[in-house]
């Protein structure tokens, strides 16, 4: 039986986390109901989920970036008996694409209102759907709410070799140009999509007009050249940039369906020629954008072979994996829903 605790991890090494955090976490928050666990690595953080799940804190809150979250959430899948704790999610790192889902507004005001009331059980909650995520023959799955594999991915690496000199906002720019430079006469090569079972819908023109593909596991879905491939089961990326704009659309079917966002364009340079109008380049930030070379589909189990780069909520993989499976998986994420409180 989960107790009516919470459990605050601070992740030592996310952006926006410097050594008064935690004080000012205790001088916001009553620490009778409240635990506050720090983590500086890998190992710590294993410990510290260990006796979270061991002593079935009702509540969590993964203070730092999507990565944090996710960490956790995978922990304590593995390490619990089942039963997964309510997730709190704040703007602790960089992107922080989560804390919009639910409405989580900087600073700690929300929070001190869930720390005030009388039970964190009666708190009001959202589901958030996940991705399962296998990589190449790996048979034990990460979760996830989304993935990628191509330019974000390569983006996302040169970002983090960068860093130190250039972070938040500004490192991402450098990232971007950096990588448009160096691959400024770049091919892309071929790759292939494949239906592993479920449905696939194809929406298309700018109503995103649905019709139903009719394939067979095995089948190929998409096969030829591709900048990008995204997956998730939010719209979100960081920053509010709604990348996968027909995620919330996936709730059409009973099992559940991801969107498949394919780039098709050949080379990078159509591809900025699609996309870097600043028109367009807005209206991909907000979800609008539409383009005969972006295929857009609603799917429930695909594995893409794909050369370069791949990412799991930002966190990119090293080495590349050839291979990427991801399935709209039957597990949701439970989390407060900081818009009503």
């Amino acid at each position: 039986m989960p107790t009516d605790k919470l459990a605050i991890v601070i992740n030592a090494n996310a952006r926006k986390v410097d050594p008064r955090t935690k004080i000012k976490i205790e001088r916001h928050l009553p620490l009778k109901r409240i635990e506050i666990f720090e983590s500086a690595s890998v190992k710590q953080a294993e410990e510290i989920y260990q006796e979270i799940a061991d002593k079935e804190f009702g509540c969590v809150l993964p203070y730092g970036g999507d990565g944090s979250i996710m960490a956790a959430l995978n922990l304590l899948i593995q390490k619990g008996n089942g039963a997964l704790p309510t997730f709190i999610l704040q703007k602790g790192g960089t992107g922080n694409a989560l804390p919009p889902v639910v409405g989580a507004k900087r600073g700690f005001s929300q929070l001190e209102r869930i720390a005030s009331a009388g039970s964190f059980s009666k708190l009001p909650t959202i589901k958030i759907p996940l991705l399962e995520v296998y990589l190449d023959e790996h048979s034990e799955p990460t979760y996830t709410f989304n993935a990628g594999k191509g330019l974000e991915a390569e983006v996302m690496k040169t970002y983090e070799a960068g860093k130190r000199e250039a972070n938040g906002r500004l490192g991402y720019v450098s990232a971007i140009a950096a990588v448009i430079h160096q691959n400024w006469d770049k091919k892309y090569a071929i790759t292939e999509v494949i239906c592993n079972g479920g449905r696939v819908l194809q929406a298309s023109g700018k109503h995103d007009l649905i019709s139903i593909a009719d394939l067979k596991p095995g089948e190929v879905i998409y096969e030829g050249p591709a900048a990008n491939i995204s997956a998730g089961a939010t719209p979100f990326f960081g920053y509010g940039f709604k990348a996968l704009p027909l995620a919330n659309a996936g709730a059409i079917d009973r099992e559940g369906l991801m969107h498949l966002r394919i780039c098709t364009h050949p080379t990078q340079k159509q591809l900025l020629k699609d996309i870097a109008q600043p028109v367009h380049a807005w209206q991909l930030f907000k979800g609008v954008y539409r383009s005969q070379s972006i295929i857009e589909l609603l799917a429930q189990d695909i594995t893409v072979e794909m050369e370069g780069a791949a990412q799991i909520a930002g966190d990119v993989l090293f080495p590349d994996p050839a291979k990427i499976r991801a399935v709209y998986s039957k597990i949701k994420l439970i989390a407060v829903d900081l818009s009503r409180i």
